[in-house]
Parts: structure tokens; sequence; C-alpha cells
């Protein structure tokens, strides 16, 4: 486990692993949430990071991109299209509808289709002991006995340490976003599984 903090401003197509800017997927593969309406870039990240921290190989020349329906809209509510706290599959199917990680190859390019853009912050380990922000080990603060057999666990983040006005991009500034990568996966199709819990 390392803790991480995002506070390095960076690039939008930087390849470092990052919050916001743009993703290298290619345009017919950026994900729409259930309204049809283009879900916003979370994180883009490296395969190269995420097999380190899994230890688990992966092609070269490939991101995962984290996708999430989202909107500063004050009369949008779109809590429980993120927000998993009970083990219900019908509830989760609601948060693959509306979030996703998908494992592409890198275009040379970076895009962004969605209403937003989320500032690029680089994501970088810490000597902080943050409880709530690190990648590796296992996931802390999980409610309820949760177990993604077909997963392995790759981050969590707190979501207040977002820049200012995407703080809620779990909805609730006080909630912790999971990130957890498919055991089996295949280039250009859905790679992991992300969602938020707030108590």
């Amino acid at each position: 486990m390392k803790n991480i903090e995002f506070k390095k401003q960076t690039e939008v197509n930087s390849k470092s692993a990052r919050i916001g800017g743009k993703s290298f997927i290619s345009s017919n593969l950026w994900p729409k949430d259930e309204t049809g309406k283009f879900m916003t870039l979370v994180f883009c990240l490296p395969s190269e990071l995420v097999s380190r921290i899994l230890g688990i190989t992966l092609e070269n020349n490939t991101f995962f991109s984290v996708f999430s329906t989202y909107s500063q809209d004050k009369s949008s509510y779109f809590l429980d299209k993120v927000i998993y706290n009970t083990i219900d599959d019908e509830e989760l199917d609601i948060i693959k509808n509306n979030t996703t990680v998908i494992y592409h190859t890198k275009e040379n390019n970076g895009i962004n289709l969605s209403e937003y853009e989320i500032p690029p912050y680089e994501i970088t380990e810490s000597g902080n002991e943050d409880e709530e922000t690190f990648w590796g080990g296992q996931a802390n603060f999980l409610q309820e006995e949760m177990k993604f057999e077909e997963y392995d666990f790759f981050m969590q983040f707190y979501a207040g340490n977002f820049p200012d006005d995407y703080k809620n991009i779990l909805f609730l500034a006080d909630a912790i976003g999971y990130i957890f990568i498919k055991k089996n996966i295949n280039i250009n199709e859905c790679g992991g599984l992300y969602f938020g819990q707030s108590t």
C-alpha cells in the first residue's frame, strides 16, 4: 500500500497517472451513462502503473480510463448512480450503467467528449498517512463484507481531495471512491469497477 495525493497540476495530455484531463481512448469507445450522456473522465491510469501495483502483466501502450456520470447542475441528483453502500445486484447494475473502467489501446491524441473536463492533477505517492487515499493493499472502510471475486482492489480516494469545483465527483464531498481491476480483461473493453461509498 502506498499513500497518494493529487496536488501537482499537470498537462491535459500527460501520460502520467492523473485525475481529469483528456483520455487516450478512441472516440467510439467513450462511454455514455443510462441517459445517453457522455460520462466524465475521472482518472487516466497508464497500464505500467496498474501492472506494478497489482503484479500483473498487461499489454504495452495501453491505459485504463475511469469514467462516471457527473453534473454540476444543482438540480441534478446522481448520488444513487455512483454510490454503492449495500450488497444488492440491482444497485450494482445501476452503478455499472453509470460508471466504468475501460482498458484500452493508447491513441496518439487525448480527447474529451464530456460536458465537463476535470483539471488535470498528477497522482503521486506521498509520505502522508492518509487512510482514505492510497493504491495497493486492501480496501479500507468498505461497508458490509463486500467481495468482488472477479476483481482486484487497485485504489481508493477521498472525494474531498478533488479540485474545488469537483469535490462532488461522487455527489458527496465526504464520500470515498474505489477502483477495482478485473482479473481477466480484454483490450478495448470494460476492465474494472468504480463506485463510491458514504456514511
